[in-house]
């Protein structure tokens, strides 16, 4: 008898199955030992992908289209929204990229909607995606094409090329762009497609960009701009004075040589003004310079002229050749003299020299041949001493600008500048008053005097002269000078007191001319002249007093020094008064010539020479 070892069935979708098997290799066997009948159950958890089991059936059953099992199920799953299945299918197919499929249940392909332009779908979508800004699709796109290089997209769902706008000048774009991007504040951008920043261009010197710019602004006229890259107008420099610049400058142009600019942001050359004539501009000059003595310039001049040769020039802004003096002889000048240079001992020059002659062998020469020595009468130069001065100005600051020793500096410092010394003595023609010098205060400025304060002594010809001296409302040197003296002269010292005095008017009557301070009389009418009295006539200055006389008669007809310079005068009649004083007693003291003379009630009467400070 044959055995059998092993039986497999394949289910058919029953749920139960009843199998009769009959031996037909063992002959002569019984029918009962012939045949075996076998019942078999579906497994409910055996259902194999694409199938599922349901209760009572008799076979598996096969999911239908637009559904899907995994092993093992129990029902079929309705595929998703964005997939589809056939009958029988074990997992959806994924709708293809650049469709979708919108429900859920999808039995095939045809169920596949392509996207429309201006959206894409990956593979298994539900539902297109509209294009971002800076991109674009045309239909059926599995993703976006993205904007090219140069060029943007501003709004999404972009359906082709055709779409993009290239970027404006001053701007630039990399792939995908939604937006371009300004070029960076201080470079420019001057062509329209830029892709990246890279083609930035840094704004040159003289200009200046913002965010975004297609071409740098230029520095406005009358500034500048140094640097690169500038970013904005606050960079400007404004040109200075002696300066100007058109638009767009990175460095200001000079002004030129002969002209100035006194303004500060001249805009162009038209600022310039030429220099007048008497001064002189280097290129770049706010103002002009004056000349200085020894030099001329006429309008325009980049440098001053300097005297000729055997020539000088004394003043200042000389304007042309006119301005020089000839030399005088005995002195001679190299070019661009302000004075004459008096020959040195051995030699000599005649007028307008540019250098001096050496003596020839037999003769010689002094190097003091042109100083000059002036005698006069006058009580402002001391006695006993020679004033030496070297220029017109000395002299004006010590005799006074309209003095006749001004004059005579004047003419004497026009012909020989400072080569030569003016001196001046006094000529002793009658008694010389006390007379006292103080130091120079004409360096002091006028703040420097007003801040004097406190008491001056001094003491003159024996007496003590004091008082309290505040400079403090003084406008000048002169009203300085009147404040000392009237504070010195406030209480003067007492020489002698006297009793039983009286004094008798005496009245003269004569003849006489002036000439500065000689008095000649001519004739006497009444009287003897007295030294030291006062004169007046319809011409002579009040206070003219007669000093001593030098020739004639005394006290007659004959030549006569004043104190008071009385002018020159022509013959006429004139008066002599004075008052003779007979002293009584004297109580203390010496009475002597020149005293002050006071009565109880205060009363001033002047002695011959009387002299306060």
């Amino acid at each position: 008898m044959s055995e059998l070892e092993a039986l497999v069935f394949t289910p058919s979708g029953s749920g139960t199955t009843t199998f009769t098997l009959t031996d037909t290799t063992n002959v002569g066997t019984s029918a009962s030992d012939a045949t075996t009948t076998v019942t078999v159950s579906l497994n409910p958890n055996g259902a194999p992908a694409g199938y599922y089991y349901q209760a009572g059936a008799t076979a598996y059953l096969i999911d239908p289209a637009g559904t899907y099992s995994l092993a093992g199920a129990s029902a079929p799953t309705t595929d998703p929204a964005g997939a589809y299945s056939g009958a029988g299918a074990s997992a959806p197919t994924p709708a293809d990229p650049g469709t979708y499929i919108p429900f859920t249940g999808a039995t095939s392909e045809a169920a596949e909607i392509v996207d429309l332009a201006g959206t894409y779908s990956g593979a298994g979508a539900s539902a297109p995606t509209t294009d971002p800004a800076g991109a674009y699709s045309g239909a059926g796109a599995s993703a976006p094409t993205p904007a090219d290089p140069g060029a943007y997209i501003p709004f999404t769902g972009a359906t082709s090329e055709s779409v993009e706008i290239v970027d404006p000048a001053g701007t630039y774009s990399g792939p995908g762009a939604s937006a371009p991007t300004p070029a960076d504040a201080g470079t420019y951008i001057p062509f329209t497609g830029a892709t990246s920043e890279a083609v930035e261009i840094v704004d040159p010197a003289g200009t200046y960009s913002g965010p975004g710019a297609s071409a740098p602004t230029p520095a406005a006229a009358g500034a500048y701009i140094p640097l690169t890259g500038s970013t904005s107008i606050a960079a400007e420099i404004l040109d200075p004075e002696g300066t100007y610049s058109g638009a767009g400058a990175a460095s200001p142009t000079l002004a030129a040589p002969g002209t100035y600019i006194p303004v500060t942001g001249a805009t162009s050359s038209a600022a310039e003004i030429i220099d007048p004539a008497g001064t002189w501009s280097g290129a770049g000059w706010a103002v002009p310079t004056g000349d200085q003595p020894g030099a001329y310039s006429g309008a325009g001049a980049s440098a001053p002229t300097p005297a000729a040769a055997g020539t000088y020039i004394p003043t200042y802004d000389a304007t042309s050749a006119g301005a020089e003096i000839v030399d005088g002889a005995g002195t001679y000048s190299l070019p661009g003299a302000s004075t004459p240079t008096a020959d040195p001992a051995g030699t000599y020059s005649a007028a307008g020299a540019s250098a001096p002659t050496q003596d020839p062998a037999g003769t010689y020469s002094s190097p003091y041949a042109l100083d000059r020595l002036f005698l006069e009468t006058s009580s402002v130069t001391p006695g006993f001493e020679v004033l030496s001065f070297n220029s017109e100005t000395a002299v004006v600051n010590f005799y006074g600008a309209g003095s006749s020793e001004a004059g005579l500096g004047a003419q004497f410092f026009a012909e020989y500048g400072t080569a030569a010394t003016m001196l001046f003595a006094r000529y002793p023609v009658g008694g010389n008053r006390a007379h006292l010098f103080g130091a120079n205060v004409s360096n002091l400025t006028l703040q420097q005097l007003q801040a004097i304060t406190g008491t001056l002594s001094i003491t003159s010809q024996g007496y003590v002269f004091s008082g309290s001296v505040n400079l403090s409302g003084v406008a000048s040197f002169t009203a300085a000078a009147v404040a000392i003296q009237a504070a010195l002269n406030q209480n003067l010292p007492v020489a002698a007191v006297t009793t039983g005095d009286s004094i008798a008017p005496v009245s003269v009557s004569f003849t006489g001319t002036t000439d500065g301070l000689l008095l000649q009389v001519t004739a006497i009418s009444s009287g003897s002249i007295e030294i030291g009295a006062l004169i007046s006539g319809l011409k002579v200055p009040a206070g003219t007093q007669i000093n001593s006389q030098l020739s004639g008669t005394p006290g007659g007809v004959g030549l006569y020094s004043l104190y008071v310079p009385a002018g020159t005068i022509g013959s006429e009649s004139m008066t002599e008064s004075y008052g003779v004083l007979t002293i009584g007693s004297v109580s203390s003291g010496t009475v002597a010539d020149g005293e002050q003379v006071t009565d109880a009630s205060a009363r001033l009467f002047r002695t011959p020479q009387s002299n306060p400070i």
